[in-house]
């Protein structure tokens, strides 16, 4: 038995004592971490030196309003760790990054995780569709069930979506949370449901989140009356845009069930004005 005074990369706790130094050496350097979450670290002091830094355990991801902001900020962390600067960010955290300087706007997406997908369940030679769920689709909980191979897939085939879903790919957050609905209780149907969303994937990889410097926060949202046949839940669904592209949406059953279309609208309007206050 060996007692370690040094953390070594891969193991169990190297992570955690990773996460304990990094905020210390930060902290001296005058960064705090944001309210919301922990992993971003701002800086604004000295005033007009904001620089922002991403944390994902050992990689780190640095951005300013100027270059030398930036190099400021990435100065703090190579001098006090041993570091490698690796330039311009073109990936990290499984998005890819596209900058256009001139044009003073960011692209984001995850091509390459759709072709992942599409090779790990065999779907690479499926045909595209252009549409993920038709107006007025409903899906029940009655139906021809799995069996235990086919629910395994299921499982896997609508949860591997979930994590496109939430950073680049907004447009299949409906169908992604609708399927995710019926997990417990799935049918051929939901299987089928799912193998579309996948489908529209590869037909649409080409699709990207372009952010730019301009653009106001502005909000939309809209209700489904009674869209859950089996518990007769509306459905809200809510997307907040700020330069220009999606940067908090939702779409989710109802806590309660709605008597009429406009109290369904109402509670859907009242998430999406939370959500926008606090942003």
């Amino acid at each position: 038995m060996c007692r370690l005074r040094k953390a070594l990369y891969g193991l169990k706790q190297a992570a955690r004592a990773c996460y304990w130094k990094l905020p210390e050496t930060l902290e001296r350097a005058m960064f705090e971490a944001c309210e919301a979450n922990e992993c971003p670290c701002k800086r604004v002091r000295p005033v007009g030196d904001f620089c922002l830094i991403l944390i994902n355990v050992d990689d780190l991801l640095v951005a300013g309003p100027t270059v030398d902001a930036a190099q400021a900020g990435q100065a703090v962390i190579t001098t006090a760790f041993k570091s490698k600067t690796m330039g311009e960010p073109a990936y990290f955290f499984s998005i890819h990054i596209e900058r256009n300087g001139g044009a003073r706007a960011t692209r984001v997406h995850q091509r390459q995780d759709i072709s992942s997908l599409m090779r790990r369940f065999g779907l690479e030679e499926a045909n595209p569709v252009h549409l993920l769920m038709g107006a007025g689709a409903h899906l029940s909980k009655v139906g021809r069930y799995l069996d235990a191979d086919l629910t395994e897939l299921y499982q896997e085939l609508i949860g591997s979506p979930l994590y496109l879903s939430t950073n680049t790919r907004p447009d299949i957050n409906f169908a992604a949370g609708r399927l995710t609905q019926h997990v417990a209780a799935r049918t051929k149907e939901h299987l089928a449901a799912g193998k579309v969303v996948f489908r529209y994937l590869k037909g649409s990889a080409e699709l990207r989140l372009c952010f730019s410097a301009a653009g106001e926060l502005t909000g939309f949202c809209d209700a489904e009356f009674a869209a859950d046949r089996d518990k007769r839940r509306s459905t809200s669904a809510m997307v907040i845009l700020c330069g220009g592209a999606a940067v908090a949406l939702g779409s989710n059953l109802q806590p309660s069930v709605a008597a009429s279309t406009t109290k369904a609208a109402y509670i859907a309007a009242s998430g999406a004005a939370k959500e926008s206050m606090w942003l």
